[in-house]
């Protein structure tokens, strides 16, 4: 498709905007394994095991939205819909090992 329409260079095909590290362990909680429990770092107890500095990263979907506005759909930032296909994986992995 890009190539079609002569697009060159970076297109983050991503969902747009950021989740927070326990959004995510919220999400594995709720479809993976309700009984996860875990416990934040300090930014000191961080530096103590990580050798750099933690980063978080952005992904810019401006471009693709701008070139390609129906790849980006507008679907709410809701678990049930973003996660779902994450939850039949996760269920078919657990179900495989039992």
């Amino acid at each position: 498709m890009q190539a079609k329409r002569g697009l060159t260079g970076i297109m983050n095909y991503t969902n747009p905007g950021a989740i927070s590290h326990n959004e995510i362990m919220e999400l594995y909680k709720s479809y993976v394994d309700p009984e996860f429990t875990w416990k934040n770092f300090s930014v000191e107890e961080q530096a103590e095991v990580i050798k750099a500095p933690r980063s978080n990263n952005l992904l810019d979907t401006n471009r693709v939205r701008a070139h390609s506005p129906w790849i980006m759909l507008s679907i709410p930032r809701d678990p049930g819909i973003q996660m779902s296909a994450l939850s039949e994986a996760c269920s078919q992995d657990r179900d495989a090992r039992a």
